[in-house]
């Protein structure tokens, strides 16, 4: 959305609003199609970056110099529960 008001001129169709990251040239999204993708400001077109196996998690961030980017990944998810008997 233009800081003034108005028509947005850009949108992300397709990414999940939690793993998105600006840039002074665009939008670096997590794609449903499982893809790191860019969306051109400036030319409103979007391409694939890269396609990543285990996607962003939680959050995705984009250094300020635009060539590294970081992001969460759950590589394994487990749980164990304990029993402590006659604890002081």
């Amino acid at each position: 959305m233009p800081v003034e008001g108005g028509e947005a001129t850009m949108f992300l169709p397709d990414a999940n609003i939690s793993t998105f990251a600006p840039s002074s040239k665009g939008v670096y999204y997590w794609s449903q199609a499982r893809a790191l993708t860019f969306l051109d400001s400036s030319t409103g077109r979007s391409r694939v970056v890269t396609v990543i196996d285990k996607g962003p998690t939680w959050f995705l961030s984009i250094f300020p110099d635009g060539k590294r980017l970081l992001y969460s990944q759950i590589d394994q998810s487990s749980s164990d529960l304990y029993l402590a008997e006659n604890f002081r």
